[in-house]
C-alpha cells in the first residue's frame, strides 16, 4: 500500500489463537491492539499463492528422500494453510538476511515466531501454519525430507525414531557445514540437477545426518540400538504399545530381568529419558493427536481417561508444561489455523512453508 492510500477498514484477525484487533490504519499510523502482536502487519500484507513463487525444484534429481524448492519472495506477503508438506521441512536463506519473517504453528506453540539463522525449526508433516514476511525480498529455499530419509539418518546416529517424533520441537542453528550443504543443494537444484543423481543423494544424506546430529547432542541420544539390552527393548515396546498401562519401575525391571537400578540406568542411556518420562511423552503425543481429530469430538476428560491420566487437570498440567500451551488454547489455535484455510494437496510438493 502506498503512503497516500486512504484509510482501510479491516476486521480483527486471529493468529495462533491471539486476536489482532483494530479498526483502521492511516499512513504511518499503527492500529491499536495487544502489545505482543503487530496488528497492522498481518492485515495489510497481500495474500500470496506460494506455488506461484517457485522458480526451481529438485524433482529431476530422481531422489525421493529430499525435495528442494527455490522461491523468489516479493517484498512482503503472507499465506495461511491447513496442512503443510507431507514431510519434515525447514526453510533457509543465504546471507545476508533481509527484513522480517514470522511463522505461526499452533501445534508447536509458535505464535508469530521470528525466523532467524540462529533458531531454525524443523516442522513435522501436515501441520496447520501461517507464514508472513515484510521487507524480505529474495531467494528462499525449502528443504523437505521424507520420513524414510530421516529414519535412515536417525538409525546411523542411534537416535530412537519414536523419541524423535515425540520431541515437542526440533530446532537448530546454521553453521559453516550446514551452510555449505544447503548452498550446494540449492546450486544443484538451480542447475536442473544435471549431475549424477548419486551426487544429489549424497548431499541430501549428509544434510540429514548433520541436522539430526544436533538433535542427538541436544537431547542426549547416542547409544546404538544394537547395543541395547533385549530387556530394555521389550520395556520400550511395552511403553509404546500400552502407554496407558501404569506399570511401575520395579515391574518393568522385573519383566526385563534386570535389577531396578541397572534397568533405570540402561533405559536412560538408550532413550535419553526415564521410563516415566518416556511413558508421559507417549501419553501426551496421543492426547495431542486426539485433540486434532475434530470428527471425534472427545472432551478433555475423555481424552485424559483414554491416555492414562488421572483426570483433566492432570492432563492439562503436563500438556502445558511439555508443549507450552494449554489443551484448550491448543484446540482453539488448531481450529483457528484450519478455519478458512485453503485446501492442501498434502504432498511433498505442496504448500510453501517458510
Amino acid at each position: 500500500m502506498h503512503r497516500d492510500s486512504p484509510a482501510v477498514e479491516t476486521r480483527p484477525v486471529v493468529v495462533g489463537g491471539v486476536t489482532e484487533g483494530l479498526a483502521c490504519r492511516k499512513a504511518g499510523q499503527t492500529a491499536p491492539g495487544p502489545k505482543r502482536c503487530t496488528t497492522a502487519s498481518q492485515l495489510m500484507l497481500p495474500k500470496i499463492d506460494p506455488e506461484g513463487l517457485i522458480t526451481h525444484r529438485s524433482d529431476r534429481s530422481g531422489f525421493t528422500g529430499l525435495l528442494v524448492l527455490l522461491r523468489e519472495l516479493p517484498p512482503c506477503g503472507y499465506f495461511k494453510v491447513n496442512a503443510g508438506p507431507d514431510g519434515y521441512w525447514f526453510k533457509y536463506r543465504s546471507r545476508p538476511e533481509k527484513g522480517e519473517l514470522r511463522l505461526t504453528i499452533p501445534r508447536l506453540g509458535l505464535a508469530r515466531r521470528r525466523v532467524t539463522r540462529e533458531d531454525f525449526v524443523m516442522v513435522p508433516p501436515r501441520v496447520p501454519l501461517q507464514f508472513e514476511w515484510k521487507g524480505a525480498p529474495g531467494r528462499v529455499a525449502q528443504f523437505v525430507f521424507s520420513r524414510p530419509c530421516l529414519e535412515t539418518a536417525a538409525a546411523k546416529l542411534a537416535i530412537p525414531w519414536p523419541l524423535f517424533e515425540q520431541l515437542p520441537r526440533v530446532s537448530f542453528w546454521i553453521d559453516h557445514r550446514l551452510e555449505a550443504l544447503c548452498s550446494l543443494l540449492m546450486e544443484e537444484t538451480q542447475n536442473g540437477c544435471w549431475l549424477d543423481p548419486l551426487y544429489f543423494e549424497s548431499l541430501a544424506g549428509a544434510l540429514a545426518v548433520s541436522l539430526l546430529s544436533r538433535v542427538r547432542d541436544q537431547h542426549g541420544f547416542g547409544r546404538r540400538t544394537s547395543a541395547v539390552h533385549p530387556g530394555i527393548r521389550r520395556a520400550i515396546q511395552r511403553l509404546e504399545n500400552d502407554f496407558s498401562d501404569g506399570a511401575s519401575l520395579p515391574e518393568l525391571a522385573d519383566q526385563a530381568r534386570l535389577s531396578v537400578d541397572y534397568f533405570a540406568r540402561s533405559f536412560q542411556m538408550a532413550t535419553g529419558c526415564t521410563p516415566h518420562q518416556y511413558r508421559l511423552r507417549m501419553r501426551l503425543s496421543r492426547a495431542r493427536e486426539l485433540m486434532t481429530q475434530s470428527d471425534e469430538g472427545f472432551s478433555l476428560t475423555e481424552i485424559a481417561r483414554r491416555c492414562g491420566f488421572f483426570d483433566q487437570a492432570h492432563l492439562c498440567r503436563h500438556f502445558r508444561r511439555f508443549f507450552g500451551i494449554t489443551p484448550a488454547a491448543f484446540r482453539r489455535a488448531h481450529a483457528n489455523a484450519a478455519e478458512g484455510a485453503e485446501p492442501s494437496r498434502r504432498t511433498m510438493t505442496g504448500w510453501f512453508a517458510g
